[in-house]
């Protein structure tokens, strides 16, 4: 199943100074950034980036499970840093198959709909000409 994964860092309470800053972002947002290369060359990430504007990272993954899913977020260093949010993804053929099955039965749900409205007025027509 593939997932749609939102990643941000959570933030501190207070701001943090030049030297934490740059020790955050070589102990924590580097080390994140190069596992994310490493699993995109792996083929476990499928796609993703970091957004321009606000810095989330967005990934899509193929995972067979929940515990597979878990276990990939966990690789990233700074996992226990992010606020992950994680978005189950449904493929275009898998969907587009379920909704032409939804149409179908919506058809022979209103024509069975329709079969009895017009039995229901032929007998009151039968019954008004009677």
């Amino acid at each position: 199943m593939r997932y749609l994964i939102t990643i941000d860092y959570v933030d501190t309470a207070t701001p943090l100074s030049s030297e934490q800053t740059i020790q955050l972002v070589e102990q924590a947002v580097l080390p994140t950034l190069e596992t994310c290369a490493t699993l995109e060359q792996e083929h476990q990430i499928l796609a993703g980036g970091v957004t321009a504007r606000t810095g989330s990272g967005i990934l899509i993954v193929e995972a067979q499970s929940n515990e597979e899913l878990n276990r990939l977020v966990q690789r990233l260093p700074a996992w226990g840093m992010l606020k992950v949010a994680v978005t189950p993804l449904q493929g275009f053929a898998e969907r587009a198959a379920q909704d032409r099955q939804a149409i179908e039965r919506r058809r022979a749900s209103s024509g069975q709909h329709q079969r009895a409205i017009n039995e229901h007025l032929g007998q009151l027509r039968d019954q008004a000409g009677g």
